[in-house]
């Protein structure tokens, strides 16, 4: 599943998020928000449900125009939504759910 916004990695383990690497595009609006801790280095892999509380911050601090970002926001939605389908159809991973912690604060539902 490619993106033109970032990168996915998926995990070998099934219950593991896929990491998402963004692209040059967005690098400059994550080095702004970057001046708030703990976001990430732009270049870094980073969990999806992490790339989703990032990229609304970008759109809460108005970093990047709102239609632009919705569309990279939808994008890992859909990433998102993969990941968790894939456990609503295996029973062994439904019984495994479990709050995700982000960076530092609760994550917020996919």
């Amino acid at each position: 599943m490619e993106s033109p916004f970032f990168r996915v990695q998926w995990s070998t383990d099934q219950w593991c998020p896929p990491t998402v690497t963004f692209k040059d595009p967005l690098y400059d609006a994550i080095s702004e928000l970057g001046r708030v801790p703990p976001t990430p280095h732009p270049s870094a892999p980073i969990p999806i449900h992490d790339a989703i509380n990032i990229l609304v911050d970008i759109r809460r601090f108005k970093i990047l125009p709102a239609l632009r970002i919705d569309n990279v926001i939808n994008a890992a939605q859909v990433v998102a939504k993969h990941f968790t389908d894939q456990w609503e159809a295996n029973w062994m991973l439904k019984s495994r759910k479990t709050e995700v912690y982000t960076m530092g604060s609760m994550a917020r539902l996919f």
